[in-house]
């Protein structure tokens, strides 16, 4: 039984294989980086504020969650 069947055989297939997984990453982090600064924009803070300056954890907690969720709903409608 081999694990890995859905793996292309040839070189060229791998590239193309390289190339979606590269440009799906691109498209990923843009999505994330506009979802953070839509969340900014829609709670009314300033993210640099709080994190560098006034070193609020708990924020930077929220920030990390919210990246995680995002980070997740991107990846389930690439595979989806």
């Amino acid at each position: 039984m081999t694990y890995f069947a859905a793996l292309p055989d040839s070189f060229v297939d791998q590239l193309h294989l390289f190339g979606a997984i590269a440009a799906y990453s691109v498209v990923g982090v843009i999505i994330m980086l506009l979802c953070v600064l839509l969340s900014n924009f829609a709670f009314k803070l300033n993210l640099r504020k709080e994190l560098l300056e006034d070193q609020n954890t708990a924020f930077g907690v929220m920030l990390a969650g919210l990246f995680v969720a995002i980070a997740i709903i991107v990846a389930a409608s690439i595979v989806g």
